[in-house]
């Protein structure tokens, strides 16, 4: 199965073209359906991955914290593998599938999401695999693969098990780490999710990054939103993003706008940006 030995496509399939994802937004993807620049020159330019956030979701082109961090790390291409929905698990094999088959990067740098996700595979028309994505706290219509509250019910209760969810979690994130030292990349991490952010012993990954705001989080404490607040109220957005600053265009609950997005990019690059400069 290509996606197997390769990086897998995205829902978008095959071929470099411009979508209508968000209705006023056109969103360019590549001939893998990321929406990055073609993969090429890897070893002189810095990785990145995560889901939606990552992405960009309801923002236009360049909006995301990944191609601000790239733009102001002096990356000469802008190479991503975030998809929307994208899964911790998914996140982590398809960043040893890129290595695989197109190299090793500058640097890997990823924003991880909750980890209440899981990863499957279907065929297109063409044959050609990609991933899709199920959520545990979703509704049952989410998914053809959920047939009912029943199934929902029993994913809740004897699939996705907290302490499992964690322990795998961080031991694959470590194994990804070890592997990375091993062959001279260095990894940069960090969640947008605070119930993930509790979990983690700092002490044990030599990248983590923890943040001074999170993007979301189920029972975030007010004062760790407060300093994104007070960034959005500082700070002006430049001409063209007045429309996205707050929040981005999709809905009903939509994604982090352009000047979250330029909080935590500002945080990535006070943590570690002079050292892979």
């Amino acid at each position: 199965m290509e996606a197997v030995n390769n990086i897998c496509l995205t829902q978008y399939g095959r071929g470099k073209k411009t979508l209508p994802e968000i209705d006023g937004i056109d969103t360019n993807v590549n001939s893998y359906g990321y929406r990055s620049d073609e993969f090429e020159n890897i070893s002189d330019n810095f990785l990145f991955s995560g889901c939606s956030f990552t992405w960009g979701a309801g923002l236009p082109d360049n909006s995301s914290w990944a191609y601000y961090v790239n733009k102001s790390l002096g990356g000469e291409r802008f190479h991503s593998l975030a998809q929307s929905g994208n899964s911790a698990e998914n996140i982590i094999d398809n960043i040893y599938r890129f290595i695989r088959q197109f190299g090793k990067p500058k640097a890997v740098i990823v924003l991880f999401p909750n980890l209440q996700r899981f990863s499957v595979y279907n065929k297109t028309d063409d044959g050609v695999s990609y991933l899709s994505y199920l959520f545990h706290d979703h509704n049952p219509d989410y998914h053809p693969l959920l047939d009912s509250q029943e199934d929902l019910d029993f994913i809740n209760k004897k699939v996705f098990l907290p302490e499992y969810l964690e322990y795998s979690f961080l031991n694959r994130v470590k194994q990804l780490e070890e592997y990375l030292e091993a062959i001279g990349v260095p990894f940069y991490w960090s969640t947008w999710n605070y119930n993930v952010s509790t979990i983690i012993d700092e002490t044990s990954f030599k990248g983590y990054i923890p943040m001074s705001g999170y993007i979301y989080g189920d029972s975030i404490p007010l004062e760790l939103r407060e300093k994104v607040f007070s960034y959005l109220k500082n700070n002006m957005p430049q001409p063209g993003e007045e429309k996205y600053w707050l929040e981005a265009a999709d809905g009903p609950v939509p994604h982090p706008g352009i000047g979250e997005q330029k909080f935590y990019a500002e945080n990535i690059l006070k943590a570690f940006g002079e050292k892979v400069r």
